[in-house]
């Protein structure tokens, strides 16, 4: 029996993964530090970022909730994500190397911008690869657990991982703000729970309650902001750099957002009627990783997004959060269209069968 595809993690997806280059364009591309805190524009666009610092938290928790009941994770579907990282990479280096030879210099630099990880960048890639690979070991342990200390686990972790380090202003347990592989197994975690016991929410909360907590937390991550730079500028004369510590990944406000996205769109599902419509949304939804890889490469990242965006903050408030909007779609269908010919490409050159052999070798190995 055909399993029905779920289109409201396929809009996560592709929603999240908007809101990933929308925190790339705000922060990289120079907006956000070339606005006035006070204006009208600064708050404006401190507002839209906040509705986009979920979208990591979401993307771990979607993992858990499509995972959680798997008994056989399938690594060829890991070995087909790196095996796209390296086609990028070397395509990147090529025509940056043909059209700006001047943009990369030496074996150091080569060596940085063909295999980004060696540097730190696709943190998300690394840190997805290492959840990934002891999913299996995770789902035994979780299955083991019933709804209440599911439960208490997760609350545990949360006042640990999240409430704790957010109100001390320390990363007590190196959760490096949410840019770890332990931060996003922990989000993996509550997708899972979403999904295996979601009911009980259903049961207890309403989607109008669930939709004005999910507003509450949203505000209180722009809120939070001008009491902090507020309080500090009239004490100090200064702003302080920590305005965004309730917009954090790993700030409760975040999870809680998060969360509400999550198991709103999932639980419910979003019927779409006509089935040419699903399959772009499919579609689009399935090109998210490759869009990731083509806007964060550190060459199209420091070249091309960084203060690529400040032109934005010249425009009117509500025009420049229009041109923000504007600009992250436009690079996700453009990121989206050259995916489009790179998953072309692989099936040509049949890249699935390398995937498969290799990811036969490390079962092989590890089993």
């Amino acid at each position: 029996m055909e399993v029905k595809r779920n289109n409201g993690l396929d809009i996560c997806r592709v929603l999240s993964m908007c809101g990933i280059i929308g925190l790339h364009v705000m922060n990289a591309g120079g907006v956000i530090a070339n606005t006035d805190f006070l204006s009208v524009q600064g708050i404006l666009m401190r507002g839209l970022i906040v509705l986009f610092y979920p979208v990591v938290n979401i993307f771990g928790m979607m993992t858990g909730w499509l995972y959680i009941s798997k008994k056989e994770v399938k690594n060829k579907n890991l070995i087909e994500l790196w095996l796209a990282v390296l086609f990028y990479c070397f395509l990147i280096v090529t025509l940056f190397k043909i059209i700006l030879p001047d943009s990369v210099v030496g074996i150091k630099e080569y060596i940085k911008v063909i295999f980004p990880p060696i540097q730190g960048r696709y943190w998300y890639i690394t840190c997805y690869t290492f959840m990934f690979l002891v999913i299996p070991y995770i789902n035994i342990l979780l299955r083991k657990l019933n709804s209440m200390q599911y439960k208490k686990l997760l609350i545990l972790l949360f006042v640990l991982l999240s409430i704790v380090p957010t109100l001390g202003m320390q990363d007590y347990f190196r959760i490096l703000k949410g840019y770890s592989p332990f931060w996003l197994i922990y989000c993996y975690m509550v997708g899972g729970y979403l999904n295996l016991y979601g009911s009980a929410i259903k049961q207890s909360w309403s989607k109008r309650q669930m939709m004005l907590v999910l507003i509450a937390s949203s505000a209180g991550g722009l809120i939070s902001q001008y009491i902090i730079g507020v309080t500090t500028l009239a004490i100090t004369g200064n702003i302080s750099s920590r305005t965004m510590m309730f917009c954090e990944y790993n700030s409760p406000l975040m999870v809680i957002s998060a969360i509400l996205v999550v198991f709103t769109l999932a639980s419910e599902g979003v019927k779409i009627g006509k089935p040419k419509f699903e399959n772009i949304l499919r579609l689009l939804s399935g090109g998210a990783f490759g869009v990731y890889i083509l806007h964060s490469h550190p060459l199209v990242y420091n070249i091309l997004l960084s203060d690529g965006f400040i032109w934005t903050t010249r425009k009117s408030p509500l025009i420049g959060m229009m041109c923000v909007l504007l600009s992250v779609m436009a690079i996700y269908c453009i990121c989206f269209a050259v995916e489009l010919v790179r998953i072309k490409i692989f099936k040509l050159c049949k890249a699935d069968l390398l995937a498969q052999k290799i990811a036969a070798e490390i079962d092989r190995l590890v089993s």
